[in-house]
């Protein structure tokens, strides 16, 4: 019986992600900007490091690919 609850559960918190996600990606379309999908994007250790903490918590941002010098980077809300 407790087992039907959290398949519920589960099941309720994967719509509400993909929900989510249909969302990020309509605002990210909206200003004109890429999405992506971290569950999905491959992130480069060194391009996390590339921006110092402080900075990427203030800017709600990670680098997430660092080739030739060139950082990509994702913000939580890139209007902001």
């Amino acid at each position: 019986m407790a087992d039907e609850g959290g398949g519920l559960i589960k099941k309720l918190q994967d719509i509400r992600r993909e929900a989510e996600e249909r969302d990020a990606k309509r605002r990210a379309e909206k200003i004109g900007a890429q999405y992506a999908d971290l569950k999905k994007t491959p992130v480069n250790i060194e391009a996390v490091m590339a921006i110092p903490e402080p900075e990427a918590k203030a800017a709600k941002a990670v680098g997430i690919q660092l080739k030739d010098r060139e950082l990509a980077v994702v913000f939580y809300d890139p209007t902001t």
